[in-house]
C-alpha cells in the first residue's frame, strides 16, 4: 500500500471508529430513557423488605448493611449460597425510595457496556495486536451487537434483582478477564502485579455470585494456570493461581450452602451431573446457533478483514484450530451445567442472556484463531496472490456497504408483528433493543406503565388502609413488565409488597 493510500486508509479507519462510537451512544439514548420508567417488581420487594424499613427508621447505612448481611445469612441457610449477589439484591436502590429504582437499572446497563467494551478492546489490542483504532472498531461493533440483540432485555437491564444476579456478574467476569489479559501481556512487572492485585477481590466477588459465569471462569483460570506452568512462566502462573484461589474460595462457600439443597429439592426435577453436562453441550450448540442471527453474522463479516489483517502479521502459527474451537465451545457450554443440575429444564431467561452475551468474546477468540491459522497456510496465501486480491479503500467501502445492507435485511427478518396478549393491540417483537425502547416510548406504554404503578404506590402509602386492593395494570410493556400481584393476598409477590409497604395485605381488586 502506497504512502498516500495508507494515510487515506488510516483516516477512513478513524472516521469509521468515530461513526461506530456515535452509533453506540445514540443507541443508548432510548434505552436510558426507558430505564426511568422502570419500577420494582417481584423479588425486588422481597429482598429489600428488611433493609427498606431499617432505612426509614434509622437513615443509617451501617444499619442497612447490617440488615442486608443478616438476610444473607438467613438465605444462605434456607435458599441459596450466593452471598455476594444476595447482599447486592438487598441494596437495590429502591430501599432508599422507589423513585431511585432506575439508578440500579442504569448501573446494570452501563456496567455491561463499559466492561464488555473493556474486554473486547483488550482482547483485540493486547492478544490479537490490532492497531488502536481497529481495536476500537472491534469493541464498538461487538458491544453494539450484544446490546441490541439481547435475548430478554427486561431481565438483563430493567429488572434489578434478575439483572444484578446474572448480567452484573457477567460484566464483572468481562472486567476480570480484561485485566488478566493486560497483566499477561504487560512488559512491566510492577504494572502486572497491580493488575493481579485488582483481580483478587474481583475474583472473590464473582465466586460469591451466580454459578454459570463463576463456573466457566474457574475452568478458564485453571486452564490458564496449567498453560503458564507448562510454558514455564512462573510469574504469570503464580498470579493466575492466586486469582484462581480467590475465586475458588468464595465459590466453595457458595456451593456448600445448606440452602442450595433446599432450593434444588423445590425445583422439581434436577438432573444428575453427567446428564447436566450432556444437556449443557446440546444447549450450547443451540444457543450459539440461535445467538448468531443474520445481522450478527453480518457484524462478524464486517470485522473479518480487520481481524485477518491483524492475525496475519503475528508469528504464532495458530495450530490445531478445531481443538481450540472445541475447547472454547466446552467452556461456553459449561455455563448451562449448574442450571440443568439444580433446576432441571427450567432455564431462566436471565441465564440465557449471559450465555448469549458470552458468545461474543468466545466467538472473537475462535474466529480470530481460525483466521490466524488460515493466514499462515501457504496454499491460502498463494490462492490470494494468484487471485490478485489486495486491500483498497474503494473495495473496503463497497464491502462495508454490502455488509450493512445484509445486516439491515437480516434485522428486518427478525421482526414479528402480532397481537399483544394483554391488550389485543398490534405488537412488534424481535426489534433491536434501541428500536424496541423507542417504540415503547413513542406509544406511551412506558410512561403509562410507570404512572399506573405510581398511582398504586400512593394507595400503598395511605396510612388509613391496612388491607389494600388495587386495579390491574392497563399497560404491560415487554421491556418493563415482569410479574404483577394477584387477587390472592397469600401469593408471594403480594406478600413481599405488603411487607415492603408495611401493610397487612395487598391484592388485586376482585374481578380484575
Amino acid at each position: 500500500m502506497e504512502k498516500m493510500d495508507f494515510e487515506r486508509f488510516e483516516k477512513a479507519l478513524r472516521v469509521l471508529a468515530i461513526a461506530l462510537f456515535l452509533l453506540l451512544v445514540l443507541s443508548l439514548i432510548p434505552i436510558v430513557h426507558v430505564a426511568f420508567s422502570s419500577y420494582p417488581a417481584a423479588d425486588d420487594f422481597s429482598y429489600v423488605a428488611n433493609t427498606a424499613p431499617i432505612w426509614r427508621q434509622t437513615h443509617s447505612l451501617t444499619a442497612v448493611f447490617s440488615a442486608a448481611w443478616q438476610h444473607v445469612q438467613q438465605t444462605y441457610q434456607t435458599w441459596q449460597g450466593s452471598f455476594v449477589a444476595v447482599f447486592l439484591m438487598c441494596l437495590q436502590p429502591g430501599f432508599l425510595d422507589t423513585s431511585l429504582y432506575f439508578a440500579g437499572c442504569l448501573a446494570l446497563l452501563f456496567s455491561f457496556v463499559f466492561c464488555s467494551f473493556f474486554l473486547f478492546y483488550t482482547l483485540a489490542r493486547r492478544l490479537l495486536e490490532c492497531e488502536r483504532v481497529v481495536s476500537l472498531i472491534v469493541a464498538f461493533t461487538l458491544v453494539f451487537l450484544s446490546l441490541q440483540f439481547t435475548y430478554d432485555p427486561v431481565e438483563s437491564f430493567f429488572w434489578y434483582n434478575g439483572g444484578v444476579y446474572y448480567t452484573f456478574f457477567y460484566s464483572l467476569c468481562a472486567l476480570l478477564f480484561g485485566l488478566l489479559a493486560r497483566a499477561f501481556t504487560s512488559q512491566r512487572k510492577k504494572v502486572a502485579a497491580i493488575q493481579y492485585a485488582f483481580c483478587l477481590p474481583l475474583a472473590f466477588l464473582i465466586g460469591g455470585g451466580s454459578f454459570p459465569p463463576s463456573l466457566a471462569s474457574l475452568v478458564v483460570l485453571s486452564l490458564m494456570a496449567l498453560f503458564f506452568g507448562w510454558k514455564r512462566r512462573p510469574l504469570r502462573a503464580a498470579g493466575t493461581c492466586l486469582v484462581l484461589a480467590a475465586m475458588a474460595a468464595s465459590f466453595f462457600i457458595n456451593v456448600l450452602a445448606p440452602g442450595n439443597a433446599i432450593r434444588q429439592m423445590q425445583a422439581g426435577s434436577p438432573h444428575s451431573p453427567v446428564t447436566a453436562i450432556l444437556l449443557s453441550l446440546v444447549y450450547g450448540a443451540y444457543a450459539f446457533c440461535n445467538c448468531t442471527s443474520l445481522p450478527v453474522i453480518a457484524g462478524w463479516a464486517f470485522l473479518t478483514p480487520f481481524l485477518y489483517r491483524a492475525v496475519a502479521r503475528l508469528r504464532f502459527t495458530f495450530p490445531f484450530p478445531l481443538l481450540f474451537a472445541g475447547l472454547l465451545f466446552g467452556i461456553f457450554s459449561a455455563q448451562g451445567t449448574p442450571v440443568f443440575y439444580a433446576l432441571g429444564m427450567n432455564m431462566p431467561e436471565r441465564v440465557i442472556n449471559i450465555i448469549y452475551f458470552s458468545c461474543y468474546p468466545y466467538t472473537l477468540l475462535a474466529w480470530s484463531y481460525f483466521l490466524g491459522w488460515l493466514s499462515h497456510r501457504e496454499w491460502w496465501t498463494g490462492f490470494l496472490a494468484r487471485a490478485g486480491l489486495r486491500w483498497s479503500l474503494a473495495g473496503g467501502a463497497a464491502f462495508c456497504a454490502v455488509v450493512l445492507c445484509a445486516g439491515a435485511a437480516g434485522t428486518l427478518g427478525l421482526i414479528h408483528v402480532g397481537k399483544d396478549p394483554n391488550s389485543g393491540n398490534m405488537q412488534m417483537t424481535g426489534l433491536p433493543l434501541s428500536a424496541q425502547a423507542a417504540v415503547c416510548l413513542a406509544t406511551g406504554e412506558a410512561q403509562d406503565f410507570h404512572a399506573q404503578l405510581l398511582e398504586r404506590e400512593a394507595t400503598y402509602c395511605d396510612e388509613s388502609l391496612s388491607h389494600v386492593r388495587v386495579e390491574s395494570l392497563r399497560s404491560k410493556p415487554v421491556l418493563l413488565f415482569i410479574e404483577d400481584i394477584q387477587e390472592d393476598p397469600a401469593y408471594w409477590v403480594n406478600q413481599s409488597i405488603a411487607k415492603f409497604f408495611e401493610k397487612d395485605s395487598v391484592a388485586l381488586a376482585s374481578g380484575n
